[in-house]
């Protein structure tokens, strides 16, 4: 333009042809002469923010060297929230907005804990776009103003509790398990009640062994 080149965006994108009549009007306005301002960046859109954040969830939700199942409910989440606002600027994206995206969940008929963990999920993704000052504060807080949804008042189910194995079952199950490691694992978890993360990560030295014999 007036032989100047302008970057508006990713070619084809909303926000790009959005910046580019913007660009134009400014330019008309100015007597179709050079213009003398700074570039109109286009303001980023909610698919932009999920974007960037799921290039940082690559890198930050690994272990082993393996995606943990976190990027997984991240991607899950974001994939619903883009397809309802993906092209709407990140300035747009209010609490009315994101109650719309938790009756989405609602109605693709997943549980009351699986929608208040994905939109904790989506209101964690709009602080850390905070954190690296892609969008303004107060964007974050105006959506984390968005309220769990409550027991009973909701059309979302609830998950039955889940009951512990029955002594029975961890009898029958002990001598069809072949290694003697894993074995002598649930007996232990048996007995203590521990969860399987902390089972993982015993020692020998873990373990109390001044007790009367067979104890």
């Amino acid at each position: 333009m007036s032989g100047t080149d302008h970057y508006l965006g990713r070619h084809g994108s909303p926000e790009s042809k959005n910046a580019y009549d913007r660009l134009i009007s400014l330019w008309l306005t100015n007597g179709r002469k050079p213009i003398l301002v700074e570039d109109p960046s286009p303001e980023i859109t909610v698919s932009g923010i999920c974007a960037a954040y799921v290039k940082h969830c690559q890198s930050y939700y690994v272990k082993d060297g393996k995606p943990t199942e976190e990027q997984a409910g991240i991607n899950a989440a974001i994939r619903r929230l883009v397809e309802e606002f993906g092209c709407l600027p990140a300035s747009e994206l209010g609490p009315l907005k994101m109650q719309a995206v938790q009756q989405r969940f609602v109605r693709d008929g997943v549980s009351r804990y699986y929608v208040n963990k994905s939109i904790n999920r989506l209101k964690r993704m709009f602080r850390w776009a905070v954190s690296q000052e892609i969008i303004p504060p107060s964007i974050s807080q105006a959506i984390d103003s968005v309220t769990a949804l409550k027991k009973g008042r909701t059309d979302a189910y609830e998950l039955k509790p889940v009951p512990p194995v029955d002594d029975a079952t961890v009898k029958a199950t002990l001598p069809k398990i072949a290694s003697p490691i894993t074995r002598d694992m649930v007996q232990i978890q048996r007995l203590t009640g521990m969860r399987p993360g902390e089972l993982f990560v015993m020692k020998p030295k873990d373990i109390d062994r001044n007790g009367p014999e067979g104890c």
